[in-house]
């Protein structure tokens, strides 16, 4: 096993045990006062893969996440337009982690995407880990998302 697959695993293993403490925990959801003060709502990411889109829908007083997560990188199994589970956490005031599994009522790609990072100035910059559960590839790079869509077209759930 290579160092990074093995870094890999363990990034999806804490994300994992992260999910599942911050699922089974009773939690408060706080109403959003002002946009820039909360992660709830549009971030969208471009590249010259494509334009991935971001819907936060809640975010706790203990700082659990969750949302929908809609892949823009075409010729991938997660297609454009389809919205897949996103759960996370806030760690601190502007550091967090967020996981997304490629998985739902119609489509199964079979991984999982690990992103962590940090807000600053309003922007999203990530880090992010994909795993494949099918052969048990892994693959890694670094996504910035913005509030402003920069796309031809940014789709919302």
């Amino acid at each position: 096993m290579t160092k990074r697959t093995y870094f890999s695993m363990i990034v999806l293993l804490i994300s994992s045990i992260n999910y599942q403490l911050t699922s089974y925990a009773t939690d408060t959801l706080v109403p959003s006062t002002k946009k820039e003060d909360t992660l709830i709502g549009a971030w969208y990411n471009f590249n010259a893969h494509g334009c991935s889109s971001m819907y936060i829908t809640q975010e706790s007083k203990k700082g659990r996440l969750t949302g929908d997560f809609a892949n823009g990188q075409a010729g991938w199994c997660a297609k454009p337009e389809q919205w897949f589970p996103l759960t996370g956490h806030m760690i601190g005031d502007n550091a967090l982690t967020f996981t997304v599994n490629w998985q739902n009522d119609s489509q199964d790609c079979q991984s999982y995407t690990v992103w962590d990072g940090e807000i600053k100035d309003g922007i999203l910059y990530t880090n992010w880990v994909l795993t494949s559960t099918n052969g048990g590839k892994t693959y890694h790079g670094e996504d910035t998302f913005y509030r402003e869509c920069k796309c031809r077209h940014c789709p919302t759930p």
